[in-house]
């Protein structure tokens, strides 16, 4: 009898044993699936945001746009009665606004309107050309 109840103790360790592998392998498998969605779920997002991108850029009516974006550039521009701008140093050649550094000087965003408009310009033209 002592030997059966021996026997029977290491029989339920064994399984208590397993079931603790088994259940450790389960929820890594589990958390591993969902490290997989979530990156799915994300790629999947970033894939319509750039299929949408894409569409707004690819629009038929290309030209209206370009013609937007170069009415916008000469709006927001300052010309060259700029009143932080500095004068030109004669010995270099080169005058500064002091709103460039800060990322807020109007000729530098009303350049890049136009650099933009006529890449999609460029674009348009290659493609159909």
């Amino acid at each position: 009898m002592k030997r059966f109840r021996r026997r029977l103790r290491q029989a339920r360790e064994i399984v208590r044993r397993w079931w603790w592998i088994a259940s450790g392998e389960r929820q890594r498998v589990v958390d591993e699936l969902d490290r997989y969605k979530s990156a799915a779920d994300l790629r999947f997002k970033q894939m319509c945001e750039y299929r949408d991108a894409l569409h707004v850029l690819q629009v038929e009516h290309r030209g209206a746009s370009v013609d937007l974006l170069r009415q916008i550039a000469d709006e927001i521009d300052c010309g060259p009665d700029c009143e932080t701008f500095s004068p030109i140093d004669w010995e270099t050649g080169v005058g500064e606004c002091g709103l460039t550094d800060l990322g807020q000087c109007p000729f530098d965003h009303a350049c890049g309107l136009r650099e933009l408009a006529d890449a999609l310009e460029t674009k348009a033209a290659l493609g159909e050309g």
